[in-house]
């Protein structure tokens, strides 16, 4: 005796599989990485601390080179203009962050329903692997950094000129040959430095002299030599920033890892050149234009 059970409807079996799609892609991401991995910030956590160095570089520069301008560059005065300066560009810059990007957490359950916002978070181990890449750079380079004083290359003539303006708060040194004996025949005039109207005046921008006034006015001499380090960690973040947004948080740790390990960050993060806050600069610049968009 043959039994014939009625066979199942077909009709909503396609609706029905692609509805359940989603819930097994998810499940099977969620399966496929350690429990570790797994940890979830919010996405705004990683843009917010990405273009922090950037923010706080402008906030930085922009009072210093007003008040270097003027010939009254002072720690106090600097601070207190600094300190709300930097929290209302975090406050207005980070408040409109976005949540999600192209390419930023591909793994990333899919919405549960039509219409729904995905979810905006970031692997959170990545992000602390972005933050310790940074400060053990930056301790890397702070304890074998070059001690370059003498002026007879850039990173002399930077650490001069930042000494300079943290203690006398103008960038004009005034002439003084008697100094040097009063002797005859003096020239004042030597590489990165001009002589005009019985002054002495640098020929570099501001920029990075003023980040090493800072160093200065916290530790003197050993101070500055210490920035450059600074500097070099928070570059890298920046870059590891930039990366993220564009392929993705784990290539983001990688970019960071291959910049940090590279000869040329790593020359010019030891010694008082322009080039890692250039960076800082650039980079962070670049993450706020990829958020704006």
């Amino acid at each position: 005796m043959h039994l014939r059970l009625p066979l199942p409807t077909v009709h909503g079996r396609a609706d029905d599989q692609q509805a359940e799609a989603p819930s097994r892609r998810s499940l099977a991401a969620r399966l496929s990485a350690p429990a570790a991995l797994r940890v979830r910030v919010p996405g705004r956590a990683f843009a917010a601390i990405t273009v922090a160095p950037a923010l706080l570089a402008v906030a930085w520069l922009l009072p210093g080179t007003g008040m270097l301008l003027a010939g009254r560059l002072r720690a106090v005065p600097m601070v207190i203009v600094f300190a709300p300066l930097a929290v209302a560009l975090c406050y207005f810059a980070m408040g409109r962050l976005p949540t999600r990007w192209p390419r930023f957490g591909e793994a990333e359950p899919e919405p549960a329903r039509a219409g729904a916002r995905p979810k905006a978070d970031a692997s959170a181990v990545a992000l602390l692997a972005m933050l310790a890449i940074a400060a053990g750079f930056g301790v890397w380079q702070a304890v074998l950094r070059s001690e370059q004083v003498f002026v007879t290359s850039d990173p002399g003539v930077y650490l001069q000129y930042g000494y300079w303006i943290a203690g006398h708060g103008t960038a004009r040194i005034p002439e003084s040959a008697s100094a040097f004996g009063g002797a005859q025949g003096l020239d004042f005039a030597t590489p990165g430095f001009t002589v005009s109207g019985g002054s002495i005046t640098p020929s570099f921008l501001p920029g990075l002299p003023l980040v090493l006034a800072g160093g200065a006015w916290l530790r003197g001499l050993s101070g500055a030599l210490l920035m450059p380090a600074v500097l070099g960690g928070c570059a890298v973040l920046s870059f590891a920033g930039l990366v993220g947004r564009l392929c993705g948080v784990w290539w983001g740790v990688a970019g960071e890892l291959v910049l940090a390990v590279g000869l040329p960050e790593v020359y010019t993060s030891r010694s008082p050149f322009s080039e890692p806050l250039v960076q800082v600069l650039l980079f962070g610049g670049l993450c706020l234009f990829i958020d704006s968009l």
